[in-house]
């Protein structure tokens, strides 16, 4: 049977808030969506000759045997036969960081088209500020690791800098990069992607879905929001919203792990880092434990926390997470390091009116 993602289509959700507005009760909830037709690739290295969309440039494609995908330095997925091509949209010059037009901009992307396509598209959407073109392999779609990402389970893939290079924070300088950043160049890849798709498959997408953690997270909720009607299915994982605000939850949440750092009484060698002031292994603690308090309050446990409003309740991070007693071991956590997570999930404060300015997410399950 084939793998589907849990996914809220976008018309079922129209028809939930439509439901709220109607004293009608035979108002339906979901819609039954037929299943996608399959279809096997027919161009590749020579896609660029008949593909022409306006101010998009092919600069290569070419089909690529079924193996691993290398993502990062750390991070491979697998992938089937498939085709990767590699263009931009809507090259111009703009302002940089001196205030004059001395920066070329546009947006970059590549897609992977499986050579047995599943009849859906993916739309992956990156995380931090952007500037590169991440590799399209289609993370997040299952929770099954490298071996069930999007490509590999035969979905046209398809990967942006959302319109700037890098060093990212300089595009802040010109107003139509921040436009592309916030929502632009989703409103202009899209059509563009599906375009291509149909050249290469003769046929246009069944459904598609947009998907993205942190800062891909917040481009998937803005995909919900403006272009609702281009997809069939958003997965949201940390939404970075109101960026302002959550630049300033950044800054803190760094001078609430600066206190976990130390140094030789010299002041030279850094003893702890940032990045290791709660180590991954030490997070890992804290997962088990929210898992073993909040697993199956949805009704199952199947390694995911759905009932998080319950699981606020039911989970204590002083009460359930051991208490180093004899120094850090990967074990426990110190005291210190369970003060610093509880500021850090609260959030920081205005410590005039201590009103709440952002509620801290970071990535422990």
């Amino acid at each position: 049977m084939e793998k589907r993602p849990q996914l809220v289509p976008t018309m079922a959700l129209f028809c939930l808030l439509l439901s709220a507005c109607s004293d009608n009760d035979s108002t339906p909830l979901t819609q039954h969506l037929t299943p996608a037709t399959p279809a096997t690739i027919n161009i590749c290295s020579d896609i660029a000759t008949q593909f022409n969309f306006k101010d998009t440039v092919i600069t290569s494609s070419e089909m690529v045997s079924a193996g691993k995908v290398e993502y990062s330095s750390t991070e491979s997925y697998s992938a089937p036969d498939h085709c990767v091509v590699k263009g931009y949209m809507n090259e111009r010059i703009g302002l940089g960081s001196s205030g004059e037009a001395d920066t070329k901009y546009a947006i970059g992307f590549e897609m992977r088209l499986p050579k047995d396509w599943n009849g859906r598209f993916y739309y992956q959407a990156n995380g931090g500020l952007d500037g590169s073109v991440s590799k399209a392999v289609g993370r997040l779609i299952f929770a099954g690791g490298a071996d069930s990402a999007a490509l590999n389970s035969g979905f046209a893939v398809i990967s942006s800098d959302a319109g700037h290079p890098s060093p990212a924070p300089q595009f802040g300088f010109d107003p139509q990069a921040r436009l592309d950043y916030g929502y632009n160049a989703v409103a202009e890849l899209t059509p563009m992607a599906k375009s291509l798709i149909k050249i290469a498959y003769g046929k246009l997408p069944d459904r598609s879905y947009f998907a993205g953690c942190s800062n891909g997270g917040r481009h998937t909720m803005m995909a919900a929001s403006r272009y609702a009607e281009m997809y069939d299915g958003f997965i949201v994982g940390n939404p970075g919203l109101h960026l302002p605000n959550a630049a300033v939850s950044q800054l803190y949440g760094a001078q609430q792990y600066s206190t976990l750092v130390t140094y030789n009484p010299d002041g030279s060698d850094i003893l702890a880092t940032l990045q290791t002031a709660i180590t991954q292994e030490e997070f890992g603690v804290v997962s088990q434990q929210i898992l073993k308090q909040c697993d199956a309050l949805d009704g199952l446990a199947d390694g995911m926390v759905n009932n998080t409003y319950t699981c606020q309740k039911e989970f204590d991070l002083d009460r359930d997470v051991p208490t180093c007693s004899e120094g850090r071991n990967g074990t426990c956590l110190s005291a210190e390091q369970k003060q610093v997570l509880s500021n850090i999930m609260a959030g920081p404060h205005n410590s005039q009116t201590g009103e709440s300015l952002y509620m801290q997410t970071f990535h422990m399950m």
